[in-house]
């Protein structure tokens, strides 16, 4: 190697080091774990949606029917990320 092509080599190992550190950012144990939890409460609210009984009162009983389409969606969305494991069930993308 050239002594000019050497020059560049600090800012190639600095990049690479910023690189890393932010993969270790996105990947830190700490934000993985607030991440799970994230989306258990969303299965959780979906599963309280689910048992509720629906009101007599039209109009609560679409705002009822509109909340379980909403949880419904937002799991549908989480499982995106499983859809190529053999085990992932095709009605969880529904």
């Amino acid at each position: 190697e050239s002594p000019q092509e050497d020059a560049h080599l600090p800012d190639l190992l600095w990049g690479t080091a910023l690189g890393m550190a932010d993969y270790a950012a996105h990947f830190d144990p700490a934000r993985v774990l607030a991440e799970c939890e994230a989306k258990r409460r969303i299965v959780r609210l979906h599963q309280i949606a689910e048992r509720e009984s629906p009101p007599s009162d039209p109009y609560q009983e679409g705002l009822i029917r509109g909340w379980r389409d909403a949880y419904n969606d937002a799991l549908a969305m989480l499982a995106l990320p499983y859809a190529d494991h053999p085990e992932f069930k095709e009605e969880w993308s529904a």
